[in-house]
């Protein structure tokens, strides 16, 4: 009896892993300190393992809520920020429907990398949102093998966490109206 437990289990784990090409996890679940000030989503990574590399290679001043814009006078406890953070293949992706969204990527055509392959390109596209309004995106690649936890890996993170807070982790994002380049 409980060997057939243990089958249905990892019947249940194998589909899991087959059925998706691409993950979507909560900060919490992906260790994004409690009461950071936001919640992270991983787009474009295939295990919650790898999520948890995500979100171990941002910066500690940004995850770290006694020094990030936790404290910035523009910062509102009421407003859900999340970084939503999309590993993909395409030269392009337009990362600005991802804040509007209740579950971030669905509908969109997301092709994840091929992180191992020397041959390609890795892109990360990154947002910041407040509650459904994108304060700030950003975009950088890294071409090569680029793997989860190696150094490389975590430098593309960080820097498009980087640019994703121009003033630094303290300070939070302004809107910016892309028409006339004033803030909203």
């Amino acid at each position: 009896m409980k060997l057939e437990g243990l089958r249905r289990r990892a019947g249940t784990l194998v589909l899991g892993l087959v059925a998706g090409t691409m993950m979507v996890a909560p900060a919490a679940a992906a260790g994004v300190p409690d009461g950071a000030g936001f919640t992270a989503v991983v787009l474009g990574i295939s295990s919650a393992g790898d999520e948890k590399i995500v979100i171990d290679a941002l910066p500690v001043p940004l995850t770290d809520r006694s020094v990030n814009f936790t404290h910035d006078s523009t910062f509102r406890a009421a407003v859900h920020y999340r970084m939503i953070l999309v590993f993909h293949a395409q030269d392009r992706f337009d990362g600005t429907p991802l804040c509007a969204q209740d579950v971030p990527g669905k509908g969109l055509d997301i092709t994840p990398p091929a992180f191992n392959d020397m041959m390609k390109t890795t892109h990360l596209t990154g947002v910041f949102c407040a509650d459904r309004q994108t304060l700030m995106m950003a975009t950088s690649r890294m071409v090569g093998s680029v793997t989860p936890g190696d150094a490389g890996f975590r430098f593309l993170v960080a820097d498009v966490a980087k640019q994703l807070f121009p003033d630094g982790f303290a300070v939070l994002p302004r809107h910016t109206d892309s028409d006339s380049g004033s803030p909203g």
